[in-house]
């Protein structure tokens, strides 16, 4: 569906393809929806953890898996966006594209998406039995 004189309803199409920049607003809205329920995933293991662990434990708990996603946050800003989403590099990994350097020219809402799978699979590492015996600092 071609807009030829941009008289449509559609003011953003400008000679384009409507549909294509509809579908591409309806997929950043599905990316970000899928975010949000893995982010409530990782909330969900934080009160299973908890619920495993005695109850003088459980604030050590919720506070390790609030360090989990922070620290996971940070290094995907910092590394793991580069590696995930960067120009192939010798046929192994992507390396170049940084949100940090190329800020309006990132997908936010597939940024958003990988970051809280990166985020809650760190959790997964860790699980429960680990978390409850270490000291904080020794954990990050």
């Amino acid at each position: 569906m071609k807009c030829m004189d941009c008289k449509c309803l559609f003011s953003l199409c400008k000679g384009g393809n409507i549909m294509e920049k509809i579908l591409t607003e309806v997929f950043g809205i599905w990316y970000l929806i899928g975010a949000a329920f893995v982010f409530f995933m990782q909330a969900g293991f934080a009160m299973v953890e908890a619920g495993f662990t005695r109850a003088k434990n459980a604030g050590n708990i919720i506070m390790k898996n609030l360090m989990d996603f922070c620290l996971g946050t940070v290094a995907f800003l910092i590394i793991g966006y580069s590696l995930l989403m960067g120009h192939d590099f010798a046929g192994l990994i992507g390396w170049g594209e940084s949100p940090l350097t190329d800020f309006a020219g990132t997908n936010w809402s597939s940024f958003t998406f990988n970051l809280v799978f990166c985020a809650s699979r760190y959790h997964c590492f860790w699980g429960h039995g680990r978390k409850n015996k270490i000291y904080l600092l020794l954990y990050l």
